[in-house]
């Protein structure tokens, strides 16, 4: 997974995670429990299942751009899901 934000006139940051890192049994029980302090209820077993479905999706789709946000300013925001990837800063 990387996430990609681009800024006008300043630094640009390109983070690269494993997905299995970020879309684990872990991951989903702590964003269950942020998702309930916002009245939004998903459980950890719907997440669990979402994040299955991402990584099934990932295989036949190497390169799938899962969020892309261009700002007024000409900032972008990307969030791809990558096949191969790795801890870089």
């Amino acid at each position: 997974m990387n996430i990609i934000v681009n800024e006008v006139g300043g630094k640009n940051i390109h983070l690269r995670l494993p997905s299995g890192l970020v879309l684990n049994g872990l991951s989903a029980n702590l964003l269950s429990v942020k998702l309930k302090d916002k009245n939004l209820n998903i459980s950890s077993k719907q997440l669990r299942i979402l994040f299955q479905a991402i990584k099934a999706y990932k295989a036949n789709h190497p390169e799938w751009k899962l969020v892309e946000v261009h700002g007024h300013d000409g900032e972008t925001v990307e969030i791809v899901i990558k096949r191969t990837g790795g801890l870089s800063f």
